[in-house]
């Protein structure tokens, strides 16, 4: 069963080390940065979204948690926003760590965000997914999940 709840201090420092990483991968293969600065730049992109790490407004970082397994298996980086009575949700990362991935834990994460989004009002969840992650593409087009806009982009060399 998975539980979606507040990341620990510690599980936050680890997933800022990987999402600093995955984020400045994503954008060396996306012709943004050049490997030499990534990580640095995405490190302070990160800490500019979250100024007050955990505790920062309108953020919600989740662990994703196997209650069989009594432990994280991933996480959640949710952000909340009012537009006039509608609450809405933007998933700024949702990652499954590695070692438990097709097993079925990113579809029922998804799944318990929506329970968590009802009860907070939410009444529309949105994310981002780069063109090349085929896997996260195929789960949020299998839940339901379907394309309001596209950005197209070509690297001119």
């Amino acid at each position: 069963m998975i539980e979606l709840t507040q990341m620990t201090p510690a599980e936050f420092d680890d997933y800022l080390d990987h999402a600093v990483r995955s984020y400045g991968e994503s954008r060396i293969r996306s012709g943004q940065w050049q490997p030499g600065e990534a990580p640095e730049l995405a490190e302070k992109t990160l800490r500019d979204l979250l100024p007050d790490g955990l505790q920062t407004p309108g953020h919600q970082l989740l662990a994703i948690r196997d209650l069989d397994l009594g432990r994280a298996i991933g996480y959640l980086w949710l952000g909340l926003s009012s537009h006039g009575a509608e609450v809405r949700a933007y998933i700024y990362d949702f990652v499954v760590l590695e070692e438990y991935r097709r097993r079925g834990y990113g579809k029922a994460a998804l799944q318990a965000l929506e329970d968590k989004a009802r009860g907070m009002g939410v009444h529309i969840i949105a994310a981002h997914v780069y063109s090349e992650d085929y896997v996260a593409r195929a789960l949020y087009d299998q839940i339901g999940y379907t394309v309001d806009e596209a950005t197209l982009t070509k690297l001119v060399q």
